[in-house]
């Protein structure tokens, strides 16, 4: 079988569904050729990935937003490359540049096209990322709704579209998607935890929380870095660190230094692999405030060390932890502070969260998402007909 894959994210850029395509592709490609579609970042992928072919497509920087590339939604040169190839499959990963350029090669060589929901786009943080609430866009909801038509419009080209979680899916329905919908764990590659937890890992002397991730609108860490000034009259001796790096970082820390708790928070920036396994291991709990996750890596991946969580009940990360760990209304300052101090002060509460979180990771191994994608190609492949026209304008 020979799958071509159109992501418009891609190595260097950090975020979940690049890791996701990493953790992936190696997998499905031991039982398939793979063919991978992603912009040119001036930076290849420094690892070959075996039987998985890395096509890099001409992209320019989004001028709002410099990490998002944009490439032209067609290339008769890449149609060619295509035909060559010949797949059985195309995915996109997303609904935007280089996603509509498979599902154009797509439909104009009839080949079915599976697609997947990794982001709310339709958001208002997201759209804040993406600079739209300078113009109020982020809030008014005919906008939204258009967005939500325009989400149809292209998961609807698709056989089946995969969603994260049922959360996400039912949302999906709920908006009259018409395509098939498919649940498919994100996944996480549990082996490098399960190492560490065997090893003995950098230590840390002092108790804290841990936050990772990009440092962005739609995060909510305002609401994080606000329950821990309270939590931290009640737990003096606890600090939180913020790894990760993105374009609300001045912003964030300016709050730090307003609230007067400078001397108890650590902006530790990016991290490499190593570094963010012992943080996560020596932690005494993850948290992360944000309400527009469709899936919420990074909670497998602490949960994958036995690190307690706490997030907020919203989005698809809702479902990944609400038997597992913490949750908190969404955006309530009082009640992530209680959750905080919970953790922190509770020896028994700490470690049957840390054993729970161990569990909760099990049914999102890699190894599954692989064999559940692998599943889903083949009855794709065998069992449907893709759509014969080119795209029109709704």
């Amino acid at each position: 079988m020979k799958i071509a894959i159109f992501s418009d994210a891609f190595y260097p850029q950090v975020n979940g569904v690049v890791t996701h395509i990493l953790n992936i592709v190696p997998l499905v490609a031991k039982k398939a050729e793979v063919h991978l579609f992603v912009p040119n970042f001036n930076k290849p992928y420094p690892e070959k990935i075996e039987n998985c072919f890395i096509h890099y497509v001409p992209s320019l920087p989004l001028p709002v937003y410099p990490d998002f590339r944009l490439t032209s939604i067609y290339y008769p040169g890449l149609m060619d490359k295509i035909k060559k190839i010949n797949p059985d499959i195309i995915h996109v990963e997303a609904p935007a540049t280089l996603g509509w350029c498979g599902v154009i090669i797509a439909q104009k060589l009839h080949v079915p096209i599976v697609g997947t929901f990794h982001t709310y786009f339709t958001d208002p943080g997201f759209l804040r990322i993406m600079k739209l609430d300078i113009v109020g866009l982020d809030k008014a909801k005919w906008f939204i709704n258009a967005l939500w038509k325009y989400s149809n419009w292209f998961y609807n080209k698709a056989v089946v579209t995969i969603a994260p979680t049922k959360l996400v899916a039912n949302d999906l329905i709920k908006h009259k998607i018409k395509s098939k919908v498919e649940v498919i764990s994100v996944g996480i590659d549990t082996k490098p935890y399960q190492q560490f937890n065997n090893l003995t890992i950098q230590q840390f002397k002092e108790k804290y929380i841990l936050s990772l991730g990009r440092i962005a609108q739609g995060k909510s860490l305002d609401i994080l870095v606000k329950a821990f000034a309270k939590a931290s009259k009640d737990v003096p001796d606890v600090r939180l660190k913020i790894a990760g790096d993105g374009p609300m970082l001045a912003e964030l820390k300016n709050l730090v230094k307003e609230l007067d708790i400078e001397e108890k928070v650590d902006f530790i920036g990016f991290l490499q692999r190593d570094e963010k396994v012992a943080l996560f291991k020596n932690a005494t709990c993850f948290i992360s405030t944000s309400i527009s996750e469709t899936f919420g890596l990074t909670f497998l991946e602490a949960m994958s060390c036995g690190t307690p969580v706490i997030g907020a009940r919203a989005g698809g990360s809702y479902e990944i932890i609400k038997d597992y760990g913490i949750t908190c209304e969404a955006e309530d300052i009082d009640a992530f502070t209680e959750a905080i101090i919970q953790v922190c002060t509770d020896e028994k509460l700490h470690s049957e969260l840390s054993k729970k979180a161990l569990e909760g990771v099990k049914p999102h191994t890699v190894e599954k998402t692989a064999e559940k994608l692998l599943e889903l190609y083949a009855s794709v492949s065998t069992t449907s007909s893709a759509p014969r026209t080119s795209p029109q304008l709704p």
